[in-house]
């Protein structure tokens, strides 16, 4: 919806499969893959463990999603 906004455009998200994405030609693709696994089968426990109050005074300069699209639009165009 984020991208969406920001583009202008309709944007449609595609899941890959764990596995495929394990499957993928790069170095480390399976360790990703296994982290963006946990990450989504554990989101609650993941998210509830962090303190954004903490994690905001150990880097003043975290951004939204939102933020982060708003100061990269240019590196995201495709024409």
């Amino acid at each position: 919806a984020a991208l969406t906004e920001a583009l202008g455009e309709a944007v449609t998200y595609r899941p890959t499969s764990w596995d495929d994405f394990r499957r993928l030609d790069f170095p480390g693709a399976v360790e990703m893959a296994n982290m963006f696994q946990y990450y989504a089968e554990n989101s609650t426990r993941f998210v509830s463990d962090r303190n954004l109050d903490s994690v905001r005074r150990l880097n003043p300069e975290l951004q939204s999603f939102r933020d982060w699209l708003a100061l990269h639009m240019a590196d995201l165009r495709v024409d």
